[in-house]
């Protein structure tokens, strides 16, 4: 099988861009004979939002279309219509799509496909790396004031020292740092379709306390997005929503007893670059009928 993945128009955005990156790195590890070049061949793939959108009509329709490309299926109606296959990062995007687009989503076939984490560069180096000297890494993201003031006043009544990093703010290597320097992490987002960044933190052993959104950014009628849809509260830590009981939930996550007994290490290394790839060429080889 030789693989035709289409990735133009991730240049400008990180996270998408990434993962794109990583991919091209997974199907190098496996083996897998493709091209990047915009070529159309049998088996394809379109994950990027240039071929998408002015050459769908040369794409095959069984063709995987996604992630990254469509937000909002009624913005796009050509391109949901056209093709049967869609990849979304996380469950709930396919849940999503379904609430506010039932009658463009009916026969469509949806596949999740995880962002993987780099764990030679996310993982501690003890000879190295800078010992614990704060208690918590506070990662934000798209967040007001209101919503950080109650995370900020959180930290300050529990007396717990920090420090800060905000989405587009920092590089790898920053947030790597950052996260040898914690004993946990408080991860405060929006609602997440695939959160590179907490796997990233999970990967470099730092427990996570999410304060969790449950809301389609600007839309208070779709209640079943989250922040973690890849999370595992026996291994990574705790998930809250932001309520008056958040208090005594970050109380109890932080007591040292609790904190050893996680393993965010071991959840990240289920999505390895290799096991990533291999689940979007499964992807890639039902949508083709291969």
């Amino acid at each position: 099988m030789k693989l035709h993945l289409h990735t133009d128009g991730l240049i400008q955005a990180y996270g998408p861009r990434l993962r794109s990156d990583q991919l091209k790195i997974g199907l190098d590890l496996l083996g897998i004979d493709y091209t990047s070049d915009g070529t159309i061949g049998d088996v394809n793939v379109c994950i990027g939002s240039g071929a998408a959108f002015s050459r769908f009509n040369e794409l095959p329709q069984c063709t995987p279309m996604g992630p990254n490309i469509i937000h909002d299926p009624l913005a796009h109606v050509p391109i949901v219509e056209r093709f049967t296959n869609f990849i979304v990062q996380s469950d709930w995007v396919a849940d999503l799509w379904r609430y506010y687009s039932p009658e463009l989503c009916e026969g469509k076939k949806f596949f999740s496909w995880p962002f993987s984490v780099d764990l030679d560069f996310w993982k501690r180096n003890p000879d190295t790396d800078p010992k614990q000297e704060v208690d918590a890494l506070w990662y934000t993201k798209y967040q007001n004031s209101q919503n950080r003031h109650l995370v900020e006043d959180l930290l300050k009544q529990q007396n717990q020292t920090y420090t800060t990093v905000s989405y587009k703010e920092y590089t790898p290597e920053q947030l790597r740092h950052e996260c040898c320097r914690v004993k946990y992490a408080i991860f405060q987002s929006c609602c997440e379709k695939s959160p590179h960044a907490m796997l990233e933190i999970l990967a470099m052993g730092v427990p996570v306390f999410v304060v969790d959104s449950q809301r389609w950014i600007g839309d208070d009628s779709f209640d079943r997005a989250t922040s973690a849809p890849y999370f595992d509260t026996e291994l990574c830590g705790d998930v809250n929503v932001p309520d008056k009981t958040m208090v005594e939930a970050f109380y109890k996550f932080r007591q040292a007893e609790r904190l050893v007994k996680y393993n965010p290490r071991s959840f990240a290394e289920r999505y390895t670059i290799e096991s990533s790839t291999q689940i979007l060429i499964d992807i890639v080889k039902e949508c083709h009928g291969i």
